[in-house]
């Protein structure tokens, strides 16, 4: 094979010469600069030169009409039109000719189409009936229920005012509650109300709607959207009622996500996971000091420290950690064989203590090729010698 040399240094080959000057060859592959050096170039030539361009920067290929424009060379096009020459050269490279040199939105002739919808009102476009909902503030529901009952498509989307309103109806200007058959009167807060239509125009809501909901079952408080529906997503925090964490946690000014892993991960309840407060409090696992800091209650509540061989992709580990639950209960989660070595019982600041203790003394056992999506807690896995797994039986305790 030949010999290259350059610069005074002498490399066996091409490929080797490729390897050795990577940073300062302007090729991907080694393929790229013997390709240069059958041109008849240097090696010094073809780094200095680079990349063969297609096209022409002198106008030696053109001249390229672009819009009826005649420009000598690409570069003088992407200039024109506020590219840069790389992106000229790569639609030319890609078969890219006349006007499809440019992109069709940076064409100075380029004219935003009109867009075209499905229907008009009143000059202004929509796409379909929910979408004229939607920009009107209308449920769709209602809308249709309008519709059904006679209204026009103005009407019904609350651009135009009813016409043709029946005398008895409770939405006529004429309506004095005596030519209408008198509705069950309600009283809401102290307030009389002569039927639940009435109620229901007091309270902004569509007294159709309310209707349906009271004949479904619920009361016409909730109908109305002064009491809560309890579902079974309702939370109670300091006695008062929220529809659901999403809307406590707006309430309060925290994450709903920040408190759901909280109690999740940390197995502790609404409240101690709001007491945390707002910040993400980052630490290597579920619990720290600065949580205990913040929360004394958890700090001093019952916990274990426990020290386990498991079974991951059938080799033999070790596993330290600390849990509130009881050792069987937080490892049978993970869905590996397991067995208990040696657990400590006592406060779960003591046990996290002794936990980082063991984990720091021991951390260059650690096997690292455990991944978090294998278990959780994959930091606290080990792989060890009998010597060490009897050392840390006489640190437990």
């Amino acid at each position: 094979m030949k010999k290259i040399v350059f610069r005074e240094k002498q490399f066996k080959s091409l490929e080797e010469f490729f390897k050795e000057n990577k940073e300062i060859i302007p090729f991907k592959s080694s393929a790229s600069l013997r390709t240069r050096l059958k041109d008849g170039l240097s090696l010094e030539e073809a780094i200095k030169k680079g990349k063969r361009k297609t096209g022409s920067p002198n106008g030696k290929f053109g001249p390229y009409i672009v819009e009826n424009i005649s420009y000598t060379s690409l570069p003088s096009i992407a200039k024109e039109y506020g590219l840069s020459e790389r992106a000229i050269y790569k639609r030319y490279s890609r078969g890219k000719r006349g006007d499809d040199l440019i992109p069709k939105k940076k064409r100075k002739n380029y004219v935003e189409p009109t867009k075209i919808f499905k229907f008009y009102i009143n000059g202004i476009g929509y796409d379909s009936n929910a979408d004229a909902c939607r920009k009107n503030n209308v449920k769709y529901i209602t809308y249709r229920k309008r519709i059904g009952y006679g209204w026009s498509q103005e009407e019904a989307l609350g651009i135009k005012k009813r016409e043709n309103i029946h005398h008895s109806s409770i939405y006529s200007s004429k309506y004095h509650g005596k030519k209408r058959v008198k509705g069950k009167e309600i009283i809401i807060d102290n307030k009389k109300f002569n039927s639940l239509a009435e109620a229901s125009i007091f309270y902004e809501k569509d007294p159709e709607a309310v209707r349906t909901q009271v004949l479904s079952g619920r009361t016409i408080r909730e109908a109305l959207g002064l009491d809560l529906i309890e579902t079974k997503n309702l939370i109670i925090y300091k006695g008062k009622k929220y529809k659901n964490l999403t809307s406590l946690a707006k309430t309060i000014g925290m994450s709903q996500h920040l408190i759901s892993s909280r109690i999740k991960s940390m197995g502790i309840s609404l409240e101690e996971a709001i007491s945390l407060g707002p910040e993400h409090i980052s630490n290597e696992g579920r619990y720290n000091e600065k949580i205990f800091k913040k929360n004394p209650d958890l700090a001093n509540s019952n916990g274990y420290l426990y020290f386990v061989s498991i079974n991951i992709d059938n080799k033999t580990r070790y596993k330290i950690g600390i849990t509130k639950n009881s050792v069987e209960k937080r490892l049978s989660q993970e869905g590996y064989k397991f067995s208990v070595i040696k657990k400590f019982n006592s406060t779960l600041l003591n046990c996290y203590l002794l936990e980082q203790k063991l984990i720091k003394k021991f951390q260059n056992h650690r096997d690292k090729d455990i991944k978090a999506e294998q278990l959780d807690g994959h930091t606290e896995i080990f792989d060890f010698s009998d010597d060490v797994i009897k050392t840390i039986k006489d640190l437990i305790k």
